[in-house]
């Protein structure tokens, strides 16, 4: 049987959700990086994929270990972000995210 986050919530399963977290994504100021198993039926990108997306929008050469590991890739995307600027990353990240219509209000 399958439990709501309020339900797991209620036993203690998982964390609250910071209201800071909360307020920055609902400001735009965050990106959320989630698992593919959220992104890839909103159709939206894997992790792998968005970092080719923001390597190519920056016209950037992205090396990506053969066989990596989500670590080799939380190194390629430091890497980007240190060649980019924050900024710049966040940008493009962003703009890659971004749902058109954005999902209804919860």
């Amino acid at each position: 049987h399958t439990q709501t986050w309020c339900e797991a919530r209620k036993f203690g399963y998982v964390d609250d959700i910071p209201r800071e977290l909360v307020e920055a994504l609902q400001a735009g100021t965050c990106v959320a990086m989630v698992g593919a198993g959220l992104s890839v039926p909103a159709k939206m990108p894997g992790f792998e994929a968005l970092l080719r997306t923001v390597a190519t929008a920056a016209g950037l050469q992205l090396r990506l270990p053969e066989n990596g590991s989500y670590d080799d890739l939380d190194s390629v995307q430091f890497q980007l972000a240190k060649e980019l600027g924050k900024e710049k990353m966040c940008t493009i990240m962003r703009s890659k995210l971004y749902l058109h219509p954005p999902l209804p209000e919860a």
